[in-house]
């Protein structure tokens, strides 16, 4: 599994580059705001990863957190 800077520089390829402008309109929790992302079709998100695809990871070596992260919705 890659570890998060070489995982950010992979999730930094296929962003669209004009949404890094965009922040969000209050500080995020530190622990949130590293995983900020703008997209074009849903705003401001965080990308998660969920529990079930964190074990389903685990058993396959070839995996890459690319093919499980989500960009869910902020709510605040």
């Amino acid at each position: 599994m890659k570890i998060y800077n070489d995982l950010l520089n992979d999730l930094n390829s296929f962003i669209n580059k004009s949404t890094l402008k965009y922040k969000y309109h209050e500080p995020l929790p530190p622990e949130l705001d590293k995983w900020y992302v703008y997209t074009l079709d849903g705003g401001h998100c965080v990308f998660v990863l969920l529990h079930q695809d964190e074990s389903e990871m685990k058993n396959d070596p070839d995996s890459s957190y690319l093919d499980y992260l989500l960009p869910c919705w902020i709510f605040r």
